[in-house]
């Protein structure tokens, strides 16, 4: 008899928003595995697929014209053997958020969802055109009272120590994108 390899692939990256319509896909490497098969869908099921393809390397490109502005897609990597045989199974799901040419949705957290740590993951989608982003964070839903008004070059932050929050808070958020030239909400 013989064992199944226990190398799953991890640290899909990204895992929410992008900021380009042709975004990097990466993960981890591993060399115990000899190639990556990457599947992406449009639905989290991934009965919808979209992208199947197979790379010698840790990450892949995404041409032009796959993934369309403002779409939620999702994708997931199995890394193979030298016959092509999954060694571990697929990696989990993660999303993949197409920026928009219009708007910035907050993904992460959302609405009442309790954060489970004081400094909380804060994610949400691009918006096409901005260089960066003004995360401001508040005690009160119209932002008067403002704990963080910082400028982000991505589309996710980590909150820091200095800026932790506090226990049993209730906090707001939004996100505006900018350009050299002008804010857009």
């Amino acid at each position: 008899f013989s064992t199944k390899s226990v190398y799953a692939v991890v640290g899909l990256n990204p895992d929410g928003g992008t900021e380009t319509l042709t975004p990097t896909l990466q993960w981890e490497a591993n060399d115990k595995i000899s190639s990556y098969m990457v599947i992406i869908a449009s639905d989290s099921d991934m009965g919808d697929i979209l992208v199947n393809e197979t790379t010698d390397g840790n990450s892949i490109h995404i041409k032009e014209s796959i993934l369309s502005s403002g779409g939620n897609y999702y994708w997931l990597v199995d890394g193979l053997d030298e016959n092509g045989e999954s060694l571990a199974g697929p990696s989990n799901i993660v999303s993949l958020i197409m920026p928009s040419i219009n708007s910035i949705s907050l993904l992460l957290p959302i609405g009442d969802e309790q954060v489970t740590n004081l400094k909380p993951t804060l994610k949400w989608s691009g918006l096409l055109g901005v260089s960066s982003y003004t995360l401001q964070i508040g005690t009160d839903p119209e932002l008067g009272s403002l704990i963080l008004n910082t400028i982000i070059s991505g589309t996710e932050t980590v909150l820091s120590d200095e800026n932790r929050l506090n226990n049993s808070m209730t906090y707001f958020w939004k996100v505006q994108g900018s350009t050299e030239d002008a804010v857009i909400v």
